[in-house]
């Protein structure tokens, strides 16, 4: 597969966790272990909390969201 190119599934992945305000960094870590791990289903979280991302192997990643997105 190309460098520049997304796949579905990691476009998809990324305007999940854009709505998750997740700064661009953990958005690229997080979409790095999903590439690794399979597709994460999500468990979603209020900003100025963490969210769990739970892997298809049960692996649980822990992240925090951003209170504005971005930040």
């Amino acid at each position: 597969m190309e460098g520049g190119e997304q796949s579905e599934q990691d476009k998809e992945l990324v305007e999940k966790l854009s709505k998750l305000g997740l700064s661009q960094d953990v958005e690229a870590k997080i979409l790095r272990t999903s590439k690794e791990l399979g597709t994460p289903t999500f468990m979603i979280g209020i900003p100025g909390d963490t969210c769990d991302i739970t892997y298809g192997d049960d692996t649980t990643l822990r992240y925090s969201i951003a209170k504005e997105p971005g930040g």
